[in-house]
């Protein structure tokens, strides 16, 4: 089974507004209210995938009775710490007339020593339940931007296999652990680097310096470029196939779904990564994140063209 771990959940609402522009007044087309947080739209795919998997981390107050209850009716086992403050709203705007994408996340509440410890305990419980942890997503306030690290260490020392995905401070304290697989986006590496990225080609040298540091497989998503995927062998450009895009929201989540799947269907690095990219490409052609079809994600990954890069 597969244990993800989702610090900041959340209620996400993506508005479909046609031809949509600052300082205007606009009536959405069409409104998706899930519950979301990168751990949660992960977790969505494994289960649409059919891989065992349970979601857990911090909810609270309405909007955690909210996040709760639609996963139980989505049938995606969830098992989360409820705390005192309000779980966030996170808010997207798709506009598919002029190709654009807005997003206004709020940051979330703040969570006290207290439950954080409730937390570590409960997920220590857990980890007796699976073979597999996914840690991903931004940190609510109130929580040490070592949380990555010591969650994946006390998982190490149970044996577990760790995934990442997170951004700043929690990225670089999270590669401290040597995870096996870390999934950063285009945005998050710029972030690591403290730069602008101009040519794919300058993230070889920080996923070398990866790999060094104990990281087997490292998979940077591109958007509608695709991703890099490198490990101990090689580094290789996956490029999907051309989709009609409706929202990009979910799409690196379900990239690492994807290629946790594969992994726990015994599939090889380059397949997981096709996989992986297929499903990024299935996700962005809906509204609302993960909800993706299998027989898109397995048609579409069929499809990415790939290459041997370094």
């Amino acid at each position: 089974m597969i244990l993800t771990v989702t610090l900041n959940a959340a209620i996400d609402k993506t508005l479909r507004v046609d031809r949509f522009s600052v300082n205007g007044r606009f009536h959405p087309a069409e409104v998706v209210t899930v519950p979301g947080g990168k751990g949660i739209n992960v977790a969505r795919v494994l289960s649409r995938l059919g891989a065992p998997v349970l979601a857990t981390g911090f909810v609270g107050g309405h909007n955690g009775e909210f996040i709760c209850d639609h996963l139980d009716r989505e049938g995606i086992p969830q098992n989360f710490v409820k705390i005192r403050e309000e779980s966030r709203l996170c808010f997207a705007v798709a506009d598919p007339v002029f190709g654009n994408h807005t997003e206004v996340d709020e940051l979330g509440p703040s969570v006290s020593a207290d439950e954080l410890d409730l937390l570590m305990a409960h997920y220590e419980n857990l980890l007796d339940k699976v073979s597999l942890v996914i840690l991903s997503g931004s940190l609510p306030r109130g929580i040490p931007v070592s949380i990555y690290r010591e969650m994946a260490k006390v998982a190490s020392q149970k044996g577990k296999t760790i995934f990442l995905d997170a951004a700043g401070e929690a990225l670089s304290e999270g590669l401290k652990a040597a995870p096996k697989v870390v999934k950063p986006n285009r945005e998050e590496m710029e972030d690591y680097l403290g730069r602008a990225i101009g040519d794919p080609a300058e993230l070889l040298e920080p996923i070398h310096r990866w790999h060094e540091m104990g990281v087997e497989t490292v998979i940077v998503s591109l958007g509608r470029e695709g991703a890099i995927a490198s490990n101990h062998a090689g580094c290789w450009r996956l490029r999907p196939p051309p989709i009609r895009i409706l929202s990009p929201v979910g799409s690196g989540d379900a990239m690492l779904a994807a290629y946790a799947y594969g992994t726990l269907s015994g599939n090889e690095f380059l397949e997981c990564a096709k996989l992986s990219v297929g499903a990024g490409a299935a996700n962005a052609a809906h509204y609302g994140a993960g909800f993706v079809l299998p027989e898109e994600v397995f048609d579409l990954s069929g499809r990415v063209e790939i290459s041997r890069w370094r």
